[in-house]
C-alpha cells in the first residue's frame, strides 16, 4: 500500500521548468554586456518560471533599454526601488559566480523559452478542458480551443519576426526570386482576375496583400467579388491541364446563404436570368443550369464556401491552415480569400470589449497578418460612409476617407477600391471601379457594364471621360431610381 502511494506521488506532473537554466541565463546577461544587449529581446519576464528570476530579468532589460550597463549594483538599485527597498545583492552575487563566460548561453535561452511555451500550452489545454466540461455549445468550444492554441503560436511568431537581420539576407531572397521569375514568366504577375484592364493596373492579386472593395449598399460589391472568384476559376481551373494544381478560392459569405451564392454562380455561368431562377420559370433553362452546375463540380471548380455567421479573423486563418494541412501530399494551398463583409465579422476573445473602430482596426490588422502568413491575397468587402451622399459634398468621387468605421482599413490595405454607379439620375448600367490606393502601382478608374439579369460585370470598351455625377440637385430624384434599380437587378 505504501509503495502504491509512493508511485502516485512520483506520477504527479508539474509544469515544465528549469531553474538551473534560468540562473545561468541571468548569469550570462549580468557578466557579458554584448551578449545581453544582443539577446535580451529574445526573452520576456513571463518566460521565467521563478518569479524572482523574472523580476531580475525585467530590471536587466530596463537598464539595456536605457543604454546602461546591467551589473550587480545597477540591477540591485532598480530592484530596491520596485521592491520596497529590499536588496537582492547576495542573490545577484550568487548569479554572477555561476558562469565565467557567456559561451553557450544561447542554449539557456532555448530552454527557458521552450519551457515557457510548454507551460502556456498546458494552461490553455486546462482552460479548454474546463470549457468543454461546462459548455453546451460544441462549435463555440471548438472555436475557443483553436483560438487559444493559435494565440500562443501567433505571439511566438511575432516575436521571431521582430528579430533584426542584415539587408544582405533580404537581398539574397530577392535575387532567388528574380531567378525564379526569369525561368517562369507566369510568376511575373499575381493572381489574374480575368479582367484585363484591372489586371494590368494591379499586376494581379499579390501573395500577402490585403485588398479592400467598398461600396454603398445596393451597388454590387458582393456581385463584383463573386465575378472575381468566377473569373479566377474560369481562367485557372476550368481548363486546367493534367498535373496542374487548382487555384483555391475561399469565399466567406456572412450575409447570404450558400443557395443564394450558387444561384448567382449559375446565373452568371449559364446565362440564366436571376428572375427565372427566383420564380422557378426554368422550362427553357434546364440545359444551361446543368452546364453551369458541371462547371461548379468539385473536380473542376476551386471555389470553397463558408456561410457561417460571426466568423472572426482567427477562424479564417485556422480554417485555411486546416484545409492546407488536409492536402495529404497533394500540395494544396489557398490562393485567394474573399470575405463579405468586414462589418459582419466577429471579434476574437481578446477584442470583445473594444469599441467598433478598435474592433475593425484589429480585424484588418489580423487579416493582413494572416495574408502574409498564408502567402495569399485576402479581399475584404466593406461599406462606404454615408458622407458621399451628403448634399454639401459637390464631388461624389470616392475618397479613402469614405471607408466606413475605421481609418485602419485604409492603413492596412495594399489596394483600396470603390464601386459606384457612374450616373445617379439615369437608368444606367454603367458602374465605376475607382482604385484609390495601390501600394504597388498606379491608381485609376475603370468603367464596367452591369448585367443585372445574369449577375455579371464586364469591362466596358469605352474607358473615356470617366467621372461621377456631382450635381446635388439631382440626388433626390436619383436615389429612388438607384434603389429600385438595385432591387430589380439584385445587386449587393
Amino acid at each position: 500500500m505504501a509503495n502504491e502511494k509512493e508511485k502516485k506521488k512520483i506520477d504527479v506532473k508539474t509544469y515544465p521548468f528549469n531553474l538551473e537554466a534560468e540562473k545561468k541565463l541571468l548569469s550570462a546577461l549580468l557578466i557579458d554586456y554584448e551578449f545581453c544587449s544582443a539577446r535580451v529581446s529574445m526573452v520576456k519576464e513571463e518566460d521565467f518560471f521563478n518569479k524572482e528570476n523574472g523580476v531580475i530579468f525585467s530590471a536587466i532589460k530596463e537598464l539595456i533599454d536605457k543604454n546602461q550597463v546591467p551589473d550587480i549594483t545597477t540591477v540591485d538599485d532598480i530592484l530596491k526601488k520596485t521592491n520596497g527597498n529590499q536588496s537582492r545583492f547576495e542573490y545577484l552575487v550568487e548569479l554572477t559566480s555561476i558562469l565565467t563566460s557567456s559561451a553557450g548561453a544561447q542554449s539557456y535561452i532555448y530552454i527557458v523559452k521552450r519551457d515557457s511555451i510548454l507551460r502556456k500550452i498546458i494552461s490553455s489545454c486546462n482552460a479548454i478542458i474546463e470549457k468543454a466540461y461546462n459548455s453546451e455549445d460544441a462549435e463555440e468550444t471548438l472555436r475557443f480551443a483553436e483560438n487559444s492554441i493559435y494565440e500562443i503560436g501567433n505571439a511566438e511568431n511575432n516575436e521571431k519576426t521582430n528579430d533584426v537581420y542584415p539587408i544582405e539576407k533580404a537581398m539574397v531572397k530577392y535575387l532567388d526570386y528574380i531567378d525564379k521569375v526569369s525561368a517562369d514568366p507566369e510568376l511575373r504577375t499575381g493572381l489574374k482576375t480575368g479582367y484585363p484592364i484591372f489586371d494590368s493596373i494591379t499586376n494581379g492579386f499579390q501573395p500577402g496583400n490585403l485588398i479592400v472593395l467598398a461600396a454603398r449598399p445596393g451597388v454590387g460589391k458582393t456581385a463584383f467579388a463573386l465575378n472575381i472568384a468566377l473569373g479566377i476559376d474560369k481562367k485557372y481551373n476550368l481548363n486546367r491541364k493534367e498535373g496542374e494544381l487548382k487555384k483555391n478560392i475561399l469565399l466567406y459569405v456572412l450575409e447570404m446563404t450558400d443557395r443564394e451564392i450558387v444561384e448567382r454562380c449559375i446565373s452568371n455561368l449559364g446565362s440564366v436570368a436571376m428572375d427565372s431562377l427566383k420564380k422557378f420559370d426554368l422550362d427553357a433553362s434546364y440545359e444551361n443550369i446543368y452546364k453551369a452546375s458541371s462547371l461548379l463540380s468539385k473536380s473542376k471548380s476551386g471555389i470553397l464556401l463558408n456561410d457561417a455567421s460571426n466568423v472572426n479573423a482567427n477562424d479564417v486563418l485556422m480554417q485555411a491552415k486546416r484545409f492546407i494541412a488536409s492536402s495529404k501530399g497533394t500540395a494544396k494551398q489557398i490562393d485567394l480569400i474573399i470575405i463579405d463583409y468586414i462589418g459582419l465579422m466577429g471579434a476574437v476573445e481578446t477584442d470583445r470589449n473594444d469599441n467598433l473602430t478598435q474592433k475593425i482596426g484589429n480585424i484588418t490588422r489580423r487579416l493582413k497578418n494572416a495574408a502574409r502568413e498564408l502567402k495569399c491575397p485576402i479581399l475584404i468587402l466593406s461599406q462606404m460612409s454615408r458622407k458621399i451622399e451628403e448634399y454639401g459634398r459637390n464631388d461624389k468621387t470616392p475618397q479613402l476617407s469614405d471607408l466606413r468605421d475605421s481609418g485602419n482599413i485604409e492603413q492596412d490595405a495594399d489596394i483600396v477600391m470603390f464601386l459606384q454607379k457612374e450616373k445617379k439620375n439615369e437608368d444606367s448600367n454603367s458602374v465605376i471601379l475607382a482604385i484609390e490606393k495601390n501600394r504597388h502601382g498606379m491608381t485609376k478608374m475603370i468603367r464596367y457594364n452591369w448585367d443585372g439579369a445574369h449577375m455579371r460585370f464586364t469591362e466596358s470598351e469605352n474607358q473615356n471621360d470617366i467621372k461621377f455625377e456631382n450635381k446635388d440637385s439631382q440626388k433626390s430624384s436619383s436615389t429612388s431610381k438607384t434603389d429600385s434599380n438595385s432591387n430589380d437587378d439584385g445587386a449587393n
